[in-house]
């Protein structure tokens, strides 16, 4: 889920722009706005549509409110959906979170000004969640220790992710000729990148 949301909500819409205007593609022409919008948009809006649905419970009220007068039909499960309270789905919004890490380790070292966009939003997810918790959340179902073991996994891929993202910005400034850069920075771009899939390889349940 991590990496569908991943792909979906920061790669494919930029990879789409820099494909179709890859002859006179510049990395000033527009790309560094639309990095900047997907971080902004990612730190704000699943935040507060996901506040919105969850604290005033607006879907179940409006399918209580067409069920009474007969424009929508609910079979029993839907019922105990409706009535069971408000339930954290822990694996989304561990998906968010890990979502936004990773994307600003693509995008930082291009656009550094998402690294206090997204933790603007990851503050904004931290309150808001809090809150859900203490007003709005039932009692959650038991779930598996896997889920948060999976979701600290993850983490690994965000050094890989930064190196990449250095790569790009350092094959860009190669590529267009936009400006000399040392070699020393490559040979530290792939060092962090060979240590970065070394860790990730690592045993870690087997270490810990």
């Amino acid at each position: 889920m991590t990496f569908l949301q991943f792909f979906n909500a920061g790669v494919f819409v930029v990879a789409t722009k820099i494909a179709a205007n890859y002859e006179t593609f510049n990395i000033d022409n527009g790309i560094i706005g639309q990095i900047s919008t997907i971080m902004i948009l990612n730190a704000i809006t699943p935040n507060v549509v996901h506040f919105a649905k969850k604290y005033f419970e607006i879907i179940h009220k409006l399918q209580i409110f067409l069920a009474k007068h007969g424009w929508f039909i609910l079979n029993q499960i839907e019922i105990n959906k409706l009535t069971s309270g408000n339930i954290i789905n822990l694996p989304k919004r561990y998906a968010y979170a890990l979502k936004t890490l990773i994307l600003t380790a693509l995008y930082a070292p291009a656009v550094p000004v998402v690294v206090p966009v997204a933790l603007i939003g990851m503050i904004i997810f931290y309150f808001l969640e809090k809150l859900l918790i203490t007003r709005s959340y039932s009692m959650p179902p038991n779930i598996s220790s896997m889920t948060f073991d999976s979701a600290m996994e993850l983490l690994e891929y965000f050094l890989i992710t930064f190196a990449l993202g250095q790569l790009v910005i350092y094959a860009y400034f190669y590529s267009y000729q936009v400006g000399e850069l040392p070699l020393d920075w490559l040979i530290t771009i792939f060092i962090t990148l060979a240590l970065a899939i070394f860790n990730s390889a690592l045993p870690m349940d087997a270490i810990n």
